[in-house]
């Protein structure tokens, strides 16, 4: 199972005294019961090839990741330099890797030190 079978031959007996070849290696309803809650339990464990974060992770990436913020105060037409900008908690503002693109855009008003930015605070050519 937990490497991709997708049939499994499993023979089963309701009494291994019963005359014929198989009988005696077969599975009892019992065992044939606790065969496949095993199977089903492998594959849940294998779980999925997507990728996909849970409802928890999605909660808490909001507090856990970063957001590019004012490092100082940045008057209204100011070209955005590298001392402009920082990384802070909460993800409530502009990712981390459009940090290279706010690079020489001016202000397009007064941002506070430590207000999350927006791409609607630029000028945009």
């Amino acid at each position: 199972v937990a490497l991709g079978v997708c049939f499994i031959e499993k023979h089963f007996t309701l009494d291994r005294t019963l005359p014929g070849p198989d009988h005696a290696s077969s599975a009892t309803p019992d065992e044939l019961r606790g065969l496949v809650t095993r199977i089903r339990e492998a594959e849940a464990s294998i779980g999925s090839s997507s990728k996909e974060p849970s409802a928890l992770e999605q909660t808490n990436s909001i507090v856990m990741r970063r957001s590019i913020v004012a490092a100082l105060d940045i008057q209204a037409g100011t070209a955005i330099t590298e001392s402009h900008l920082e990384l802070k908690r909460p993800a409530d503002g502009m990712k981390p890797s459009e940090w290279q693109g706010l690079l020489g855009k001016k202000a397009r008003v007064a941002i506070r030190k430590d207000t999350s930015l927006r791409p609607d605070m630029f000028e945009y050519e």
